[in-house]
């Protein structure tokens, strides 16, 4: 099997499964997370890709997300679409949230 290179971005999907709130990613086989607290796994959700992608690629791997969880709530509330995309972080990058 191929060692997979760790892809500059990922979008991570959001979708409520009955009383749990999942991220999933079409780009990376395996990942997922989930509670049944939205906040719980919003928050989780970069450590969790991390640790997916720095398993999976075998490389050291830091994410960023695109927005912060305020703008998450808005992009859901607004219905503008259930993906997150997180940026995969150079060395000293600052993260920058909408």
């Amino acid at each position: 099997m191929a060692l997979l290179s760790a892809p500059a971005e990922v979008n991570l999907i959001y979708r409520n499964v009955g009383k749990t709130h999942v991220f999933t990613a079409l780009e990376l086989p395996g990942f997922h997370i989930g509670s049944s607290q939205l906040a719980h796994v919003f928050q989780q959700a970069t450590t969790a890709l991390n640790e997916h992608v720095s398993k999976l690629c075998k490389c050291e791997a830091k994410y960023k997300l695109d927005y912060s969880y305020e703008g998450f709530l808005a992009q859901i509330e607004s219905h503008t679409g259930p993906v997150v995309t997180a940026r995969r972080a150079s060395t000293g990058e600052v993260a920058s949230h909408h």
